[in-house]
């Protein structure tokens, strides 16, 4: 049962990430649109959502991350290293896989 309970909240927070990315790609190909394209870094402290652009945020359902960084490079690819305080979800700029793991938030950087 512990096991049945384990696997629920990790799948839930893979959904999460994928819901993440899929916020990141909109925003990206909305900034394409209103000719405001380029890099952004979205940042998650205690989770508060900051970024290296003044006014850019991420829209979508779900809990946020509590820590972690979400990077859309110039070309609209997506990088993540997110934690929820049990597991942390990396996927890099290169990949479509998510890889969810148990592990510290300080263990979980991109």
């Amino acid at each position: 049962m512990v096991e049945l309970i384990g696997n629920a909240r990790k799948n839930a927070f893979e959904e999460i990430a994928r819901g993440i990315i899929r916020s990141g790609e909109i925003r990206y190909s909305n900034d394409i649109i209103a000719g405001k394209s380029g890099a952004v870094i979205y940042k998650y402290t205690d989770g508060i959502e900051s970024s290296n652009v003044s006014g850019k945020s991420l829209s979508y359902n779900g809990k946020k991350p509590e820590n972690g960084t979400i990077i859309v490079n110039e070309n609209g690819n997506i990088g993540i290293a997110i934690h929820n305080g049990e597991y942390c979800a990396i996927k890099t700029i290169s990949s479509d896989e998510i890889i969810i793991t148990k592990k510290p938030q300080k263990e979980c950087n991109y």
